[in-house]
């Protein structure tokens, strides 16, 4: 494990301008070092983590995508990338709380991607994990006082959302 420097970690490559471009090492590092013991090591991913939540939330929530469905990487890690993005998805503090500041095109494609993750996933504690993400979510979109929430312009809610639980819950009834 490599000692978590902004030299050797810079943002710009953490955290990449293009939307669906990630480095996922770094992502994969960054969670780790996250749950570093070492006190140095956590508080300045920490740091870095929060930066990047403000300057680059629609990169961070891909980055979190993509390892929360990536089989290669450990399930913990996996876990954690999943509860992180729950908490940029849950109403609540700005600092945590950024999915409303993600271009209309990238919330489309985080939850998208999400419902497909759900639909695939394999384990059933992660499955379960990327279900609170898509709650989180459904919470938000679904809420018709906050004009924020939309994935359908116009409109309240989440139009891909309902018709997946059908089609699943149909696939349990012949499973």
């Amino acid at each position: 494990f490599f000692p978590l420097t902004t030299a050797f970690f810079p943002l710009c490559l953490l955290f990449p301008s293009t939307a669906m471009a990630v480095d996922k090492a770094k992502f994969v590092e960054l969670l780790a070092a996250l749950q570093s013991k070492d006190n140095e090591v956590r508080k300045k991913a920490e740091t870095m983590y929060e930066q990047a939540k403000q300057t680059e939330p629609e990169s961070t929530m891909v980055g979190f995508l993509t390892i929360g469905g990536s089989t290669d990487v450990p399930d913990a890690t996996r876990m954690q990338a999943a509860v992180l993005l729950r908490r940029q998805v849950l109403k609540g503090p700005d600092k945590d709380f950024t999915f409303p500041r993600v271009s209309h095109n990238g919330q489309q494609a985080v939850a998208s991607e999400l419902l497909r993750l759900f639909q695939t996933e394999q384990n059933p504690k992660m499955q379960n994990k990327i279900g609170e993400v898509i709650a989180s979510l459904a919470d938000y979109v679904c809420d018709e006082e906050d004009p924020r929430g939309t994935l359908a312009p116009g409109t309240c809610g989440w139009p891909a959302l309902l018709p997946m639980v059908f089609t699943m819950a149909d696939a349990g009834k012949t499973a």
